[in-house]
């Protein structure tokens, strides 16, 4: 899964990963970590300085997609 979206005032933010199963997330390139829906963490925490004015890109691979 790709994504893009437009970002006007970059800050510290957190990416809710609840509702994936379980893969890796980058954002602009930097891989930000692992997540799986067995827990205990579902949000994955995104510093600022990693985000930029505009478009920002963000992948995730989720391994047990079954979509």
């Amino acid at each position: 899964l790709k994504a893009t979206i437009e970002i006007s005032n970059p800050a510290d933010t957190y990416l809710n990963m609840k509702k994936y199963t379980k893969g890796y997330i980058w954002v602009n390139g930097i891989n930000l970590g692992r997540f799986w829906n067995v827990g205990p963490q579902f949000k994955l925490y995104c510093p600022g300085v990693w985000l930029k004015n505009g478009t920002n890109e963000i992948y995730v691979l989720d391994l047990k997609y079954a979509g």
